[in-house]
């Protein structure tokens, strides 16, 4: 019992509960945002203005407010369990080659309302062209999908997207140099001390310092990192009408989900196993 207690409450452990819990909220956020899509879409095709459960406004809103809980949660979490949350052994290698500074390039999500607006238009475009009926989402008034943002959206959208990406060099540059410095004084000098001695070195207060400088330097940059991507987040969803919205943050939602399971899985063929018994021990 003392154990499981200790175990429990191990900064690495609360991290990786953290992230879990935050998984486990995700799979409910999409849900909820399906069926405020589905309702949305009944809503359009009988004509009728009855509500059912928050508003597509109140669910977009209250789905930021959650990932702003979990940001807040990470970088508590992040002050004693930094080096967790940048190279997690909760992920998969394919979610850990994605990564950047902890976490999505903030510009990802003006990356993907790019992607899904062309791709709602050509669904439009070729549903005309062929005289078919086209898709749902394609069937609703102006402005009601994200295959229909308007000059003005995207010109705003734009904007953000050159801004965000500037503030990704900028955070870039900093890890950079905060990277250099561990090859800077003081640890350099111990390690060459140790190595013309033809000792192994040794930390101390001086290495201990640096190191402790070091977890300061990447926790500053996780927040600021995880600041980022909130703005870019609130941003676009400002920018968006409370559908556009729902339907951005379920894709959102949904990829990152996808990418987990197809992470996992290729774990399990790289390392030869494959069976949902070898997934269960490697968690």
């Amino acid at each position: 019992m003392e154990g499981n207690s200790s175990s429990s409450s191990c900064p690495r452990h609360l991290s990786k509960t953290c992230f879990m819990e935050w998984m486990d909220l995700q799979q409910l956020d999409l849900a909820d945002l399906v069926q405020a899509q589905q309702r949305s879409l009944l809503r359009n095709s009988t004509s009728t203005t009855a509500t059912v459960g928050p508003t597509l406004s109140e669910l977009a809103q209250a789905n930021v407010d959650h990932f702003q809980a979990y940001a807040d949660k990470r970088a508590r979490l992040a002050e004693n369990d930094v080096t967790s949350f940048f190279t997690p052994a909760w992920n998969s290698q394919l979610e850990n080659s994605l990564l950047w500074i902890a976490g999505c390039r903030p510009s990802m999500f003006v990356r993907m309302l790019y992607a899904l607006c062309g791709s709602q238009s050509e669904s439009t475009c070729h549903a005309l062209l062929s005289d078919a009926a086209p898709p749902p989402s394609c069937t609703t008034t102006a402005g009601t999908s994200l295959g229909e943002l308007s000059w003005g959206q995207m010109n705003v959208i734009n904007e953000l997207h050159m801004r965000t990406v500037r503030e990704e060099e900028k955070l870039t540059s900093q890890l950079a140099s905060l990277q250099e410095d561990v090859a800077d004084n003081p640890i350099c000098r111990v390690v060459a001390a140790a190595t013309a001695a033809g000792g192994r070195p040794r930390g101390g207060r001086e290495v201990d310092r640096a190191l402790e400088g070091y977890d300061r330097g990447m926790v500053r940059l996780l927040k600021e990192a995880d600041k980022l991507r909130m703005n870019t987040l609130k941003e676009i969803i400002g920018v968006l009408t409370p559908i556009q919205a729902v339907d951005f943050l379920a894709t959102g939602k949904s990829l990152h989900l996808t990418l987990h399971e197809w992470g996992k899985h290729k774990d399990q063929v790289d390392e030869g196993g494959g069976s949902s018994s070898t997934a269960a021990g490697a968690c």
